[in-house]
C-alpha cells in the first residue's frame, strides 16, 4: 500500500476530528454513543500525530492534539501540548485550550493567566471572556464573574451562556432582578435548553410567581426529558390561568411519552380550537390521530386545517393523499386505494391551474410529503408515483425555472475522476446507511471522488462515513442551502439512495443538481420523476418485466446488487428467558414494521401455528403506537378463531429492541423466520441468513416482493421460496416440526454466506456503470 501522502492523512483525520465537537457539545449523550465517539476521536487522534512526525505543521497539529486531549480527560497531556503550540502559533484558540486545560488541572491562577493572554492575542474572544467569568464564579469572586459575563455579552450578545452567567453571577451577588432579567435573555437566546429556565424557574417560585414558575420549570423538565415532572408543572400553569400554544404542545408530548394517548388528542384538539392556533397546532394534531390509526379523524382535521390555513398546501396534500397505516381489511384498502387515486388526480388538475407564484408558495407542503403508505398496498404503482412526480416537478419549477434544465457536465478532476455525490438524511445511527454504505465504501477512488451529504443531524456514525469518502458535507435541511453546497461541488452524478423516504428528498431531486441522478434501493420504489435517470436494482431481486415498473432507467447490478458486511453476530447474547420465550416453544420470528402486514396474508399464519404443537409467533409491538397494533390484533383474533385458535395466546408483541445485541439476539433465539408478502424483508433476511436462521418467503414480481427470494436463492437456498400459499404454509410447517431439516437449512445458509457477504462485485459494475462515457456523462 503507498505511503499516504500528509494532505490525505490530514482530510482524513479532519473528518474524523468532527465527532469531536459531539464529545464535547453534543449534550445527553448516551453511554454507547460517546464510547464510538472517542473510538473515532482515538482514530483522529492516530492520524493527527502521524501527520505530526513529518512536522509540517507542528502547531496546527498539537493544537488539534491537545484539543483531543481535553475532550478524552487527559488534562496534562492536554498541557504539555498546547504550551509546544503557542510557542509556536501566535494564536490565541490554541491560548484559550490552554487555559481550559490548566483549570481542568486545578491550576486556577494558571488558567487566569492564560485565558488573559488569549484575550491579549484576541480581545475579541468571547468564549474567553467567558470562562474568566466561569472560573471568578468557582471562585466566589461574583461581581467580577459579573462583569466578565457582560464583557462577554458585548462581544457576542447573543450567546445564551453568556447571559446565564450572567445572571447565577448577579444572583449570586444579591442582585436577583437583574439575574431574572439575565436569564430572560438567555432564554430568548436560546428557548430550548433546560438550564435557564430551570434557573429562572426556581427564582420566581421563592418569590410566589407559581403560574411563572410551573411555565418555566415545566420547560425545563420538558427539555430534560422528565415527561412526568413536566406534565404535573403543566397543568398546575393551566389551572392558574395560563394557556398559550407552545404550552398546550409541549403538554400534549408530555401525553405522548407517558402514552396518555386520549389525553394527548384532547390536548392538541384544545390548542388547534384557540382562534390564535397556528398551523402547527393542527399538524401535530393531524400526525397524531394517523399515528393512532385515526385515519378517518385526521383527514377530517387536514380538511378543516385546509379552510383555516388555505394557503398551507402541506393540509391540502394531506387531506387528499392520506392512506392508513394498518388495513382492517382488504375492502378499507380498495377504498382508500381509490379515494388516493380520485383525489392525486383532482390535485393534479388544481395545481395546473394556478398560477406560477401560488404553486411556488405550495413548495414547501411538498418537504412533508411522501407516498410512503402506498407502497406498502404492494400494489403496482408506478402509474400513480408518476403523476405525483409530474405535481412535484411542475411546483419545484415554479420556484426554480431551471430546476428542468440538465446542468453542463463539468470538467473531471487533475486525475481524471468524475465526482459522485451520495446525498441521505440517513447517514448516523439506526439510519437506513446500512443498506448502501457498501456501495460507497467499494466505489473504485482511482476513476471517483466521492462526496458525501449528510442534512440535517449528525453523530458518530455519520463521522465514520465521512471518514470513507474524499470530501463531506454535513448541510442542514435548507433547499437553498442544499442547492447552493451541491452545484457548487459540480458533480458529475449525484445518487440519493433512499429516495422516497424522506419527504424533502423528493423535492431535491425534482432539483436536477448534477447532470445524472439516480436512486437506489434503500427504498423499493419508483420516484415517479423525470428528473430521476437511474434506479440502481440488482438482478436476483428483479423479473423479467421488472424495466416497466419504473419511470428511471432499470440498471441491475450482478447478485444482490448489495456490498454488506456480517453483522456482529457474537454480541447477540441474550436468551429467550430475556424475551419471556419459553425454552421448548417452536418460535417464529417476523420482525417487519406492521405496515408491511396486510388483511389479506392474515389466514397463512393460523394455518402454519395450527399444524406446530407449542408454537409461537413473535411480532414487533409498538412501531407506530398500541392503537395500531389492535387493529393488526383485531384481524389476527379473526383469523386464528376460524382455525378454533387463540391468537392472544400464540401471537406476542414485543418492543423494539435496543440496544443492537438484544434486536439481534432475536435472531439466535428464533427458529423459523417468517417473511412478510408483498413486501418483504432486506436487512431482516441479511440478519437471517447471518444467523443461519431459516426464512420462508413468497415469489414475487416487484422489487419490493423479491428482496428475501433474491437472498436465498443466492444464498444457495431457493427451495423456501414458495410459489403460492399453500407452499408458504408447507415450508414453514415442515421446519417447524422437522429440526433436523431445520438444522441442515441453517448449515447450508452459513455456507452460504460467502455469496452475500463482502461481495465488492456489485460497487465495482457500479463504478463502472458511472464512469462510462457511453451513458451521458461526456456527452
Amino acid at each position: 500500500m503507498p505511503d499516504p501522502s500528509t494532505d490525505t492523512i490530514l482530510n482524513n483525520a479532519r473528518a474524523l476530528d468532527g465527532a469531536l465537537d459531539l464529545l464535547c457539545h453534543g449534550g445527553a449523550l448516551s453511554p454507547a454513543m460517546k464510547d464510538a465517539l472517542r473510538g473515532r476521536t482515538r482514530r483522529a487522534e492516530a492520524l493527527f500525530e502521524m501527520a505530526l512526525k513529518r512536522a509540517p505543521q507542528r502547531g496546527t497539529l498539537l493544537k488539534r492534539l491537545g484539543r483531543i486531549d481535553l475532550a478524552l480527560g487527559r488534562n496534562e497531556r492536554a498541557i504539555e501540548r498546547l504550551t509546544e503550540a503557542v510557542t509556536l502559533l501566535d494564536d490565541a484558540d490554541a491560548q484559550f485550550l490552554l487555559g481550559i486545560a490548566e483549570d481542568r488541572a486545578g491550576r486556577t491562577d494558571r488558567a487566569i493567566t492564560a485565558l488573559k493572554l488569549a484575550l491579549a492575542r484576541d480581545p475579541e474572544l468571547s468564549s474567553a471572556m467567558l470562562e474568566l467569568s466561569r472560573i471568578e464564579m468557582s471562585q466566589g469572586s461574583y461581581v467580577l464573574a459579573a462583569d466578565y459575563a457582560r464583557q462577554a455579552i458585548a462581544l457576542a450578545p447573543d450567546d445564551w451562556a453568556a447571559h446565564l452567567n450572567l445572571g447565577n453571577s448577579l444572583v449570586m451577588a444579591g442582585q436577583v432582578e437583574e439575574g431574572i432579567d439575565a436569564f430572560r435573555d438567555a432564554i430568548s437566546r436560546s428557548p430550548n435548553l433546560p438550564g435557564p429556565h430551570h434557573n429562572l424557574g426556581m427564582l420566581l417560585r421563592q418569590r410566589g410567581s407559581e403560574r411563572s414558575a410551573a411555565i418555566h420549570l415545566g420547560h425545563a423538565r420538558f427539555l430534560e426529558g422528565d415527561y412526568a415532572a413536566a406534565r404535573g408543572e403543566y397543568i398546575e400553569a393551566l389551572e392558574r390561568g395560563t394557556e398559550n400554544e407552545v404550552l398546550l404542545l409541549r403538554l400534549a408530548e408530555c401525553h405522548r411519552a407517558l402514552d396518555d394517548y386520549l389525553e394527548a388528542v384532547a390536548t392538541l384538539q384544545r390548542a388547534f380550537a384557540r382562534a390564535e392556533a397556528t398551523p402547527m397546532a393542527a399538524r401535530r394534531l393531524y400526525a397524531l390521530l394517523h399515528h393512532l390509526g385515526r385515519t378517518d379523524d385526521a383527514i377530517a382535521t387536514a380538511t378543516l386545517a385546509v379552510e383555516r390555513f388555505p394557503s398551507e398546501f402541506f393540509f391540502r396534500l394531506k387531506a387528499a393523499l392520506t392512506l392508513p397505516i394498518v388495513y382492517r381489511s382488504e375492502g378499507e384498502l380498495r377504498r382508500a386505494r381509490a379515494r388516493f387515486e380520485e383525489e392525486l388526480k383532482r390535485l393534479g388538475d388544481e395545481v395546473r391551474s394556478w398560477s406560477d407564484a401560488k404553486r411556488s408558495d405550495a413548495l414547501s407542503g411538498l418537504l412533508d410529503h411522501v407516498n410512503f403508505y402506498l407502497q406498502y398496498q404492494c400494489i403496482p404503482d408506478h402509474q400513480l408515483q408518476r403523476q405525483y412526480g409530474e405535481l412535484v416537478e411542475l411546483i419545484v419549477r415554479s420556484r426554480y425555472p431551471d430546476a428542468a434544465t440538465r446542468p453542463p457536465v463539468p470538467p473531471r478532476d487533475d486525475r481524471g475522476r468524475i465526482r459522485v455525490g451520495v446525498l441521505s438524511d440517513s447517514m448516523r445511527a439506526w439510519g437506513r446507511v446500512e443498506i448502501y454504505r457498501g456501495w460507497m465504501d467499494g466505489l473504485d477512488r482511482e476513476s471517483i471522488e466521492l462526496i458525501g451529504y449528510q442534512l440535517g443531524v449528525a453523530d458518530h456514525v455519520t463521522y465514520e462515513v465521512a471518514g470513507d469518502c474524499d470530501r463531506f458535507r454535513i448541510i442542514p435541511q435548507d433547499l437553498d442551502e442544499i442547492r447552493r453546497v451541491v452545484r457548487a461541488d459540480e458533480l458529475h452524478v449525484l445518487l440519493i439512495p433512499d429516495l422516497g423516504i424522506a419527504p424533502f428528498l423528493t423535492v431535491i431531486a425534482a432539483m436536477r443538481l448534477a447532470p445524472r441522478v439516480g436512486c437506489m434501493m434503500a427504498h423499493s420504489v419508483t420516484s415517479g420523476l423525470k428528473t430521476v435517470d437511474w434506479f440502481f436494482s440488482c438482478e436476483r431481486m428483479e423479473s423479467e418485466s421488472a424495466a416497466e415498473r419504473y419511470t428511471e432507467q432499470l440498471v441491475k447490478l450482478p447478485g444482490i446488487g448489495l456490498c454488506v458486511e456480517v453483522p456482529p453476530v457474537d454480541e447477540a447474547t441474550y436468551t429467550r428467558r430475556d424475551f419471556g420465550l419459553e425454552e421448548d416453544a417452536v418460535v417464529y420470528l417476523c420482525w417487519q414494521a406492521t405496515a408491511k402486514l396486510l388483511p389479506r396474508f392474515d389466514e397463512l399464519w393460523p394455518a402454519v401455528l395450527s399444524q406446530v404443537p407449542h408454537s409461537k409467533l413473535v411480532l414487533i409491538g409498538g412501531c407506530y403506537s398500541a392503537e395500531i397494533d389492535e387493529i393488526l390484533r383485531a384481524r389476527l383474533d379473526r383469523a386464528f378463531t376460524l382455525r378454533g385458535l387463540d391468537s392472544r395466546e400464540q401471537v406476542i408483541f414485543l418492543p423494539r429492541q435496543s440496544p443492537r445485541a438484544r434486536y439481534l439476539s432475536l435472531y439466535r433465539v428464533a427458529d423459523v423466520f417468517l417473511d412478510s408478502i408483498g413486501w418483504s424483508g432486506a436487512l431482516t433476511t441479511i440478519d437471517s441468513i447471518a444467523f443461519g436462521l431459516p426464512v420462508v418467503t413468497h415469489a414475487g414480481v416487484a422489487h419490493q416482493a423479491r428482496m428475501s427470494q433474491g437472498l436465498l436463492e443466492q444464498a444457495g437456498v431457493g427451495e423456501l421460496v414458495a410459489a403460492n400459499k399453500r407452499e408458504y404454509v408447507e415450508f414453514a410447517v415442515r421446519l417447524g416440526r422437522d429440526p433436523i431439516y431445520r438444522r441442515s437449512v441453517s448449515d447450508r445458509l452459513r455456507d452460504g454466506h460467502g455469496r452475500i457477504f463482502g461481495d465488492t462485485a456489485p460497487a465495482r459494475a457500479l463504478s463502472a456503470f458511472l464512469c462510462r462515457s457511453d451513458d451521458g456523462l461526456d456527452s
